[in-house]
């Protein structure tokens, strides 16, 4: 039987941040084409190598491989009230320390989590979640999360405004390490 595909794109993670199979540094160019890319995802090879003075060869190959060995991924970002998703909360959930991973791989499979991250001290497991209103929210806590277990408490924290998104990580941070 063929694996039902889902809708959407969804990254699941072990452990801390994405595992890169690349340890060599990332070099100057590499780091300016990421720059040019978090402004504008959608430039093409001959734009960015025109802009960073090298050739369409090298900047295909260099985001190659990137990309493949996981250094870098190419998403999309909806902003989810275009399509009726209108409620969004930061979840700061607690969870036995023995079934910590157990529960985090159960919460990353919910489609309503779209970030999930684990932490030192209570609140051990930390997440951000979007519903189309706040009962649903409230029905996926009660319903659904609460009911794992290992989980000992949920605390809804629904955001009432967002002032900034951006890429994961900043670059404009390097520029700051001097």
């Amino acid at each position: 039987m063929p694996k039902k595909r889902r809708s959407g794109a969804s990254l699941l993670l072990k452990g801390s941040l994405m595992p890169s199979t690349d340890e060599r540094p990332l070099d100057e160019l590499d780091i300016n084409l990421l720059k040019l890319l978090a402004n504008d995802g959608r430039r093409s090879y001959r734009e960015l190598a025109a802009t960073l003075g090298v050739s369409n060869v090298t900047v295909r190959n260099r985001l190659k491989r990137l990309i493949d060995s996981r250094s870098l991924l190419i998403i999309s970002w909806l902003d989810p009230r275009r399509i009726g998703i209108t409620f969004g909360a930061h979840l700061s959930i607690s969870v036995d320390s023995p079934r910590l991973e157990e529960v985090a791989n159960a919460v990353a499979a919910f489609p309503e989590v779209v970030w999930l991250g684990t932490t030192f001290g209570e609140p051990n497991l930390v997440a951000d979640a979007w519903t189309i209103d706040m009962d649903r929210m409230n029905a996926f806590v009660a319903h659904r999360l609460n009911r794992l277990n290992g989980v000992k408490h949920v605390a809804i924290h629904p955001y009432t405004g967002i002032y900034k998104i951006t890429t994961l990580p900043n670059l404009e941070l390097l520029d700051r390490a001097e």
